[in-house]
């Protein structure tokens, strides 16, 4: 049965992230979110069943809201805000400023731009488990990469922004990192440090097995060639579908 389920993610990452976490276990239950929303986020589910982390992002409102919303979090340590644009200049100075930790459980990336090159400057941060968007529109086979830009400000109103899921998962694997699934709608990829894959994703972790396309809840676009599929897969036993791996 499909793993993904919605409780303050945008989508179904919170059941995804459940379900990689039950197979891999935690270890400091601590995550880091860099683009990040006040009551929808990738985290924020965690931060309620006792994980710690940061929130990063250069929108002012978004964390004056979150300051306000869990100031009993932030009084008790377990979450640290960053107001700052992350760029590949200063990612690693914020880690080290906000206190992560060499390993955490969870780093998830979504900056509507440049997250590859972001993505790509961090050398000395190996987190277990890594959500990276991915931009579904140019399909699993294409090589596109946004040029970094220092002045980017989001999603820029069109489709040519971030990067395909094929260059993020060739620069994941030189890091260490295997592709183990993609949200439904074809938003988020999945990353799972390799020394803790073993055989219980589904292989090959390639961008064209676990690649979905981008489903808007209006209109769906897929790539000539490639169906639309409704649920990420974390199995060992098939392409389409989230199935149970064996243990």
């Amino acid at each position: 049965m499909p793993y993904g389920t919605k409780v303050f993610s945008q989508n179904d990452e919170d059941g995804i992230i459940a379900e990689i976490f039950r197979r891999i276990n935690t270890t400091n239950r601590m995550f880091v979110e860099i683009g990040v929303g006040a009551t929808e986020n990738n985290t924020l589910f965690l931060l309620l069943q006792g994980w710690s982390g940061v929130w990063a992002d250069a929108d002012r409102p978004t964390l004056d809201e979150a300051a306000r919303r869990y100031a009993t979090f932030r009084q008790k340590g377990r979450l640290t805000l960053v107001h700052a644009y992350i760029g590949p200049d200063n990612i690693e100075t914020l880690l080290e400023a906000s206190g992560v930790p060499a390993e955490p459980d969870l780093l998830s990336l979504d900056i509507d731009g440049n997250d590859y090159h972001v993505l790509e400057a961090i050398r000395n941060w190996r987190p277990r488990v890594l959500i990276l968007e991915y931009n579904a529109q140019f399909g699993p086979e294409s090589g596109y990469v946004m040029p970094f830009n220092p002045n980017h400000g989001g999603w820029p109103g069109n489709m040519a922004f971030g990067a395909a899921l094929s260059p993020i998962t060739e620069l994941c694997e030189s890091k260490g990192y295997a592709l183990v699934g993609c949200n439904y709608n074809g938003v988020n990829a999945f990353f799972v440090r390799q020394d803790l894959v073993g055989s219980l994703f589904s292989a090959p972790f390639t961008a064209v097995h676990h690649w979905r396309p981008f489903v808007h809840p209006i209109l769906t676009i897929p790539p000539v060639g490639h169906p639309v599929s409704d649920s990420a897969d974390l199995s060992n036993d098939g392409h389409a579908g989230a199935q149970a791996a064996p243990r």
